[in-house]
């Protein structure tokens, strides 16, 4: 059994912290930590239509990993994701983007014949959201809630709520404590899209498919590549450097890891002999090794220099970089994996003053950053 309060909104809340303050006291207090309609109303008389749509999408933004786990290999949701993104930036047509959401209501419908729900809300709270955007109508004066509605009438937030309970289909099922976590997202996210004076740049909303960014090979890698470049050059000062100290007569190749976000500089490595084994090389031996021969700075030109010749492609996070017995080298760079040594080692906020200083276009921004800068 759901209970919640009905009382006069009254017209004492006028302003963005009153509302925060008033809603998250409702949220609080309510049985199942639920914000009802009508404070939701209240948020959206406060932003013009495009924050509206922001701030719906924002939200959403945050459950999409959903789909992605239910259906790796369909990109509906973020498809549509991106169509709402275009609509709202003006770059795609009322007519078009009218058939784009009637296009993927059939898709949405047919998931849910796989019996999982949490993605099948996602799905469906996209498509209202969709049509909120089209016809902006977020705010809804003539329910209480959707408690007591037919599913094709629940609102865009509320089919995410419902996706982040796991796709509830019982509201007795619903999850007070996950209730909570979303309600007050909203909230935050709320406040984020308010304090926004300018109109925000719709690009960095945009989330581009995992697979279209992990397949684009850098043009910046050319200057690695190339003998005559100060990267070159820098590269085969480290695989000397590297060859030197590490090598012996039973050394195949060396591998060393290099991350680099924020300024903050880790190196790891290991040795594999002519037998396939490996050795590693312990980090505080590489540092130490490492601090005669400018090794910050080097690396901090590298980036520097690569970036500077195509800047809208971003700047690396790590690089592998391998030296063989012969005393050549490979490197592979990294713009676009995860890596379970940032989940551990670089914080939010080192990836946001990575992405200030080294700002990349939005279709070079993979999922999992984007998810991080939005935060």
């Amino acid at each position: 059994m759901i209970i919640y309060r009905t009382e006069n909104l009254g017209t004492a809340m006028n302003n963005v912290q009153d509302i925060i303050v008033k809603c998250s006291e409702i949220i609080r207090c309510d049985s199942i930590h639920h914000l009802r309609l009508p404070y939701r109303n209240l948020i959206f008389e406060q932003l013009s239509p495009l924050k509206r749509g922001i701030l719906v999408l924002k939200t959403i933004e945050n459950i999409l990993y959903l789909c992605d786990e239910a259906y790796p290999n369909d990109g509906y949701c973020k498809e549509l994701y991106n169509d709402c993104i275009s609509f709202l930036g003006g770059d795609m047509c009322h007519s078009e983007f009218g058939d784009a959401l009637k296009c993927n209501k059939t898709k949405f419908d047919n998931t849910l014949e796989t019996g999982i729900f949490a993605a099948s809300y996602v799905g469906f709270a996209l498509y209202q959201a969709g049509y909120e955007i089209l016809n902006d109508n977020f705010i809804r004066e003539e329910s209480s809630d959707e408690f007591s509605e037919a599913p094709e009438l629940w609102s865009s937030l509320f089919f995410a709520s419902l996706a982040y309970n796991g796709g509830a289909d019982d509201f007795d099922n619903i999850s007070a404590e996950r209730n909570k976590v979303f309600w007050n997202d909203f909230l935050k996210n709320f406040e984020q899209t308010a304090d926004n004076k300018f109109v925000p740049n719709m690009a960095k909303y945009i989330i581009t498919a995992d697979e279209d960014v992990e397949v684009c090979k850098r043009k910046q890698e050319i200057m690695a590549e190339s003998p005559d470049s100060s990267v070159n050059l820098y590269l085969r000062d480290l695989s000397g450097l590297y060859f030197k100290k590490y090598f012996s007569h039973d050394t195949e190749k060396i591998i060393l890891r290099f991350y680099f976000v924020d300024n903050k500089i880790t190196v790891t490595g290991y040795t594999e002999n002519i037998d396939g084994d490996t050795s590693l090389i312990g980090n505080s031996d590489i540092a130490i090794y490492s601090m005669g021969f400018n090794f910050s700075e080097k690396l901090s030109d590298i980036k520097r220099t690569m970036y500077s010749y195509k800047p809208e492609e971003g700047a690396w996070l790590m690089f592998d970089l391998t030296v063989e017995s012969d005393g050549g080298f490979k490197v592979e760079f990294n713009y676009d994996n995860d890596d379970s040594f940032f989940r551990t080692n670089i914080t939010c906020e080192n990836f946001r003053n990575e992405m200030k200083k080294f700002p990349r276009q939005s279709r070079f921004v993979p999922y999992w950053l984007a998810q991080i800068l939005s935060a």
